[in-house]
């Protein structure tokens, strides 16, 4: 199978599991907050379940690198998919939605998505080219920017005019059809052969040679954490922007769906301008761009409080976040050996999720006494931070003339 076929193959898989949870991941919160306290439920849930995916990304990582990627993204279509079908038929059974089965569902998908999402870096660069990595990742980021908003477009349209089952059998059906479609991509394993008589070393071992690695490159992953941070804040805007738009700004719901609209479209902007940049000028030089221009964006809302200005910063917020995570990606994949990439890759994803959680926690305690605008100065002080910091690192790699410690088409080690 040629490359292109392979790609496109990928990209079918990916936007159809996408679509399929990402419903379901737009319709729990929607049924949950609809139910008695379900504000209150909703926000407890939200916690426990992101202080749980916390201590499990890590390990999820270590998983990514011990077994054959493909084995893992089957694995990963196939129990989702069998335990939404069990859930889909409690509710047909039951005839109700309960908030035990909505739970099971949170859990699912998140636990999911914390396995896929790094099986899914770690298959990508191993089937692929350093050369493809730039085009790969841009058309990537586009295809799930579309995803997201394809499922927020269906969920709007749907919920509440068509029954719950149909809903989640779309989302049941995706895992399958995505599991077939991956079924039949070729794939081996640049890590592991039949033959292979090394035995695998313990989990805590895979955790000590990870955190070794992050220590011998301290610059590397110093830049890579720092490119986390628009996508840190753009998941602390998502609680901070309606409180902006309705006691900063005193505007209607309707301005909170034209903000969501108008960054998903420009996220996918995102996705291609991030490719034409890293051709243009590199992949460091360039996610410094994409990050001053979510910068940018956080800056315009603090010195214009306007309903107007804040719809425009959207477009920053969608082409900076969306072209920092494909640029990081396209670092990762070049300068992260494929045996490190899926524990490094958690080891940030944890981290995102602790500062994402002791932000919004510290905005919800405060909010109510400085207001939401103090809460965008303080997000802007804190990107500014890492600005320089981001800057710093990149100087330090550039000085130190990095190469690249793994031959990612031929698996050599």
């Amino acid at each position: 199978m040629n490359q292109r076929r392979k790609m496109n193959m990928i990209f079918a898989a990916n936007i159809v599991t996408s679509v399929g949870s990402g419903i379901t991941a737009f319709t729990i919160p929607w049924l949950i907050i609809n139910m008695d306290g379900g504000e209150r439920t909703y926000g407890i849930l939200f916690i426990f379940v992101s202080i749980g995916m916390f201590f499990l990304a890590p390990y999820a990582g270590i998983l990514v690198d011990r077994f054959p990627r493909k084995k893992i993204l089957l694995l990963c279509e196939f129990i989702a998919g069998i335990l939404c079908s069990v859930v889909l038929i409690m509710y047909l059974l039951s005839g109700m939605m309960s908030i035990y089965l909505l739970i099971i569902l949170m859990i699912v998908t998140s636990i999911y998505s914390s396995v896929q999402i790094p099986a899914l870096l770690a298959f990508t660069q191993e089937s692929f080219t350093k050369d493809e990595y730039k085009k790969v990742n841009g058309l990537m980021e586009v295809q799930s920017q579309s995803a997201t908003f394809i499922s927020a477009g269906l969920v709007a349209l749907l919920v509440g005019r068509i029954d719950l089952w149909i809903i989640f059998l779309v989302d049941v059906a995706s895992f399958f059809v995505a599991l077939g479609i991956l079924f039949f991509i070729p794939y081996k394993s640049q890590l592991f052969t039949k033959n292979s008589t090394t035995s695998k070393p313990k989990m805590l071992e895979d955790l000590n040679s990870a955190w070794s690695y992050m220590k011998e490159n301290k610059a590397l992953m110093v830049l890579l954490m720092c490119s986390f941070v628009p996508f840190i804040m753009v998941l602390v805007g998502n609680y901070l922007n309606p409180v902006y738009i309705y006691s900063e700004l005193g505007a209607n719901p309707d301005i909170q769906g034209y903000a969501s609209v108008i960054y998903a479209l420009s996220a996918i902007l995102g996705g291609i301008a991030a490719t034409v940049l890293s051709q243009r000028f590199g992949d460091y030089t360039s996610i410094i761009i994409t990050y001053i221009v979510y910068l940018v964006g956080i800056i315009g809302i603090i010195l214009f409080p306007t309903v107007g200005i804040f719809l425009c910063m959207r477009l920053f917020a969608g082409v900076g976040n969306a072209g920092s995570r494909v640029l990081r990606k396209n670092i990762m994949m070049v300068n992260i050996p494929n045996n490190m990439i899926g524990k490094v890759n958690s080891f940030f994803s944890s981290m995102s999720m602790l500062l994402q959680a002791i932000l919004v926690g510290i905005i919800s305690l405060s909010i109510s006494g400085v207001g939401a605008l103090f809460s965008f100065s303080l997000i802007g002080i804190l990107m500014t931070i890492g600005l320089i910091v981001m800057g710093t690192s990149i100087i330090i790699l550039k000085k130190k003339d990095i190469t690249i410690p793994i031959n990612h088409k031929e698996g050599v080690r």
